[in-house]
Parts: structure tokens; sequence; C-alpha cells
């Protein structure tokens, strides 16, 4: 069996979904895995100029890959090796779909995989002259894929809006839907012993209410990422919530340190989007602050253990490395899996 080989096309900008997913098939796949252009941040060393551009001071997926010198060749005039690769992944379906007509012409029977990170529900396209286009390009190609982090309706097919059932039915039996979400390099991941906890909540508290309560301000409070995560590995629970979308790398940054999630109105996210597996059993989901504060302080031995081992296993499944595996049985690869470590 030849070795697997992916092109994973990119706008090279930060984007948590495909940072995260990128970082997963290339430790999966090593070679395997071919970024064009050269996924710059997620590189070692990481220039200072660079992580100066990056959300979040840079924290947690930058600058963690080794370079492989031989994928120099690769990315050069790519377009001519399209055959030799067994899935083509568009990072950015919202960016790179005119690029997908090329892809097709030069290679029409080769499969390709759309990410959808974006933070609205919204599926591409976003016209109706828009959508007209994307139907042509798609229906020439042989197997399709599209993966949707922020999908929180009851639509289980592919579809421009609610109210356009006509987009579905047009694209036949290629419009599934599948679910997607951010991962987390296991690298990264600290998991200290609960009881050597010095905290009660980690500083960065993004909940407006519970901050001022605190006072603390809800940005970023710290330049480093050692400090960053030596905070939140020190506290017993750490709180997040819905920013532009549901899921957000800071749910997985906090868990990564076992330091139990407070979610704010977790209880109002739909089973259909990202994050996946958030309920009570692993997490203190709650909606007013002084009623937070209160459980927190309230709270037994025993139900702490129980969260706290319910989220290192929740953050473990949740690994970059476990993505891009699923990614790639959703895509048809199961049995090319089997082969790799």
């Amino acid at each position: 069996m030849n070795p697997l080989k992916i092109l994973f096309l990119h706008p090279n900008r930060p984007d948590y979904l495909s940072d995260s997913l990128f970082h997963g098939l290339r430790k999966v796949l090593g070679s395997g895995c071919v970024d064009i252009p050269r996924y710059d941040s997620l590189y070692a060393p990481l220039h200072p100029d660079l992580r100066k551009k990056l959300r979040g001071n840079g924290f947690t997926l930058y600058g963690l890959l080794d370079e492989i010198t031989s994928l120099t060749s690769d990315r050069f005039f790519w377009e001519k090796d399209l055959g030799s690769y067994d899935l083509v992944v568009v990072s950015d379906i919202w960016d790179h779909y005119s690029l997908v007509e090329k892809i097709l012409k030069l290679a029409p029977e080769i499969p390709i995989a759309f990410l959808d990170g974006s933070d609205f529900q919204r599926i591409f396209p976003w016209s109706i002259k828009e959508s007209k286009r994307f139907l042509k390009v798609i229906r020439h190609a042989r197997r399709s894929f599209y993966f949707k982090r922020e999908r929180h309706g009851r639509e289980e097919r592919f579809s421009w809006n609610n109210s356009m059932d006509f987009f579905s039915q047009s694209l036949s039996g290629w419009g599934k839907i599948y679910p997607i979400a951010f991962s987390f390099p296991e690298e990264k991941i600290n998991i200290q012993d609960p009881h050597h906890k010095t905290k009660i909540l980690a500083k960065h508290i993004v909940d407006k209410d519970l901050a001022m309560k605190m006072g603390v301000q809800t940005s970023y409070v710290f330049e480093k990422e050692e400090d960053y995560y030596r905070d939140i590995s020190s506290s017993r629970f750490g709180v997040t919530s819905k920013k532009a979308g549901w899921d957000c790398l800071r749910h997985y940054e906090i868990a990564s340190q076992g330091c139990v999630l407070c979610f704010k109105d977790l209880h109002l996210k739909s089973q259909n989007g990202a994050p996946f597996g958030l309920d009570a059993t692993n997490t203190v989901i709650y909606s007013d602050s002084s009623h937070l504060m209160a459980r927190l302080n309230e709270m037994s031995d025993t139900e702490y253990q129980g969260l706290h081992s319910k989220s290192v296993e929740w953050i473990f499944n949740n690994t970059t490395k476990i993505r891009a595996r699923e990614f790639l049985r959703t895509c048809g690869f199961e049995r090319e899996l089997t082969s790799l470590s």
C-alpha cells in the first residue's frame, strides 16, 4: 500500500481550525501532508515579528513543527504533481473556492475536502450567483466533503440558508455536512495533581460580569505563554464562554492544564455544533456569575475530582492527532490509517 499523501491548501493567515487540523495531519502523516504555501506560523522557530500578527499572542498552536526540507520541491510547481495526491484539503472555502476550478480541470478525479471554519452558521456560497458557479464546479468532483465548525441548525444537508431547500436538492447526494471542531496539540497537555492547585479561578476571565465582580479585565493578561499556562495549571477552574462562535481555543487551553471549565450558557448551544463532548459531567455550566462563585466555593472534593477526571478525558479525546484521524476516516481512509503509527 502506497503512503497516504495529502495536499493542504491554505491562505497562510491565522485560522484555528485550519491550523490545528494541519498540525494533526502533519503529526500523523509526516511529509505525506504537503502545505501550499509553506505554513509559516506553524514552524519552529517562530519569529517575533510573525508572532505579533497572530491572535492570542501566538500561544498554543504556533511554532511547533519541525521543518521538512524535502517539501520544498513538492511546493514548487505543485500543480504538476496533483495526480500523486490522494486528497486535496481546501482549508478556507470562503477564500479558495475559485482554486477548486483549476484543480478539477487539472485532476478531475481527485477527492476534495472543504473546511469552513467561519464563526457564522451560513454555509458557502453567499449569493445565488456564487452558488451557481460553485455548484457547476463541485458537480465535476468525484468525491467531496464539506466540514463545518459552527453548525447549530437542524439541517443535515448542505444548504445556503434555511429557506433555500432547492440548493440542497440540486446537490443530490453530495451535500452532507460533516462536523469538525478545533483541537489541541498533545505536547502542550500538562495535567497536574488537582490537590496541588492553589487558586480557584484562572486570571483570564472572559465573562464581563464576573470579571467586573472580581476586579479584573477581560482582555489578555499574559505576554508569555509559559505564564499563561502556569496560571491555568495552578487553578481549579477556568472561565470560558461563547465568543463570535461557540468553539474557541480557550476551552481546550483550559482543559489541557487539568483545569475544569466554567462555561457560561453552554446549555444554549446546539448539539450539532462544536465544541463537542462538553456537558455537566466535565464542565460547570452557569448563567449567573454570583451563583457560579457560590457553587465553586461550596463544591466538595469528590465532585471536583469527578469533573476533573472527565475533563482530562475530554482533552485527550480532542488532540490534533485524534482530530486528524477522525478527519481522514470521514474522508474514506480508514484502511490507510491502520498502517500508520
